[in-house]
């Protein structure tokens, strides 16, 4: 094929499609929402599958899932995992996605977050940007010494509490259940579900 085919086939396209508007209308609607779907698809695969987490160590991070809704990871299961890791894993860890409803200032808000377990924080290897994350003594039905604690993103520090350092220590009603804030992660902090807020 020619250049001047070529360019007399293009000549004949144009000129079709500025014939019939309405279908050139849809045919440039179709390509751009395809070619936008892939883009985001490839965006979310890059950033699940291919793209290591910006944690120190992540080739050597093993992630087991059950892909299926209703079945999960039992509690009795983990805590066996977490006390038993030896010689296979250095840390065993648990995390689960969870929307979590809190008193905004002028209404109920929900914000999404995860529960995670004692060796959560430390297994990924990343320090706090302020405070202290969770520990095994943390892991409890009743929580730590100071009752139930939690972790707040770098995001969340700005947004509620305007980046003041005195949030650390303060208390945070989750789901009806008061927590005291023990720390903040990085902002660069990227969770292995990628659902936290």
């Amino acid at each position: 094929m020619s250049f001047d085919d070529l360019r007399r086939d293009l000549t004949l396209a144009a000129r079709m499609l500025r014939r019939t508007p309405a279908f050139t209308a849809v045919a440039l609607l179709t390509l751009a929402l395809a070619i936008g779907g892939n883009a985001a698809i490839f965006s979310l695969i890059n950033a699940l599958l291919l793209r290591p987490l910006p944690v120190p160590h992540a080739d050597r991070l093993t992630l087991l899932r059950i892909d299926a809704d209703q079945y999960s990871f039992c509690e009795p299961l983990v805590r066996y995992l977490e006390s038993h890791t030896q010689p296979v894993f250095s840390d065993v860890f648990a995390f689960s996605g969870h929307t979590f409803l809190t008193r905004g200032a002028t209404a109920t808000e929900r914000i999404r977050g995860e529960l995670v377990s004692g060796q959560f924080f430390s297994g990924l290897q990343v320090p706090p940007e302020l405070g202290r994350y969770l520990t095994p003594a943390d892991d409890r039905p009743e929580g730590g010494s100071n009752g139930p604690t939690a972790v707040i993103t770098h995001r969340f520090w700005q947004t509620w509490f305007n980046g003041d350092p005195k949030a650390i220590g303060r208390k945070i009603v989750l789901d009806n259940v008061a927590f005291t804030i023990v720390g903040i992660v990085p902002e660069r902090f990227t969770s292995p579900s990628m659902d936290a807020k």
